[in-house]
């Protein structure tokens, strides 16, 4: 997950590579000016004046044994991520059913 300081945003990926050699994945799509790049892209769309002055942080949410846990997590994180969070993950990346957590479908009588 990444996200910067001066704007509530943030970008939620798994991976199965180690932190550093994702975030450096992003970082070298943002500086290669790569038009698929969520860092790149909210650039140019958001602080086009500014470019040189926004910091994004990465940080590591969790480690997982397996991919189908990691991938199940992230669904999660974005399913419920804070209402005053932007998420810059374009729908594309979106390939699997929107998680409904069980609590939401309990009826009780």
């Amino acid at each position: 997950m990444w996200s910067y300081q001066d704007n509530p945003v943030a970008y939620i990926g798994e991976t199965g590579r180690t932190a550093v050699t994702r975030a450096m994945e992003h970082v070298r799509g943002n500086m290669g000016k790569k038009s698929e790049n969520p860092m790149y892209k909210h650039l140019i769309d958001k602080h086009t004046d500014n470019m040189m002055n926004v910091t994004f942080e990465f940080g590591v949410t969790g480690k997982f044994r397996d991919p189908l846990t990691r991938q199940a997590e992230e669904g999660l994180r974005i399913a419920r991520r804070s209402k005053n969070l932007a998420i810059l993950n374009t729908k594309s990346e979106f390939n699997h059913p929107r998680y409904q957590d069980e609590r939401e479908s309990l009826v009780w009588t």
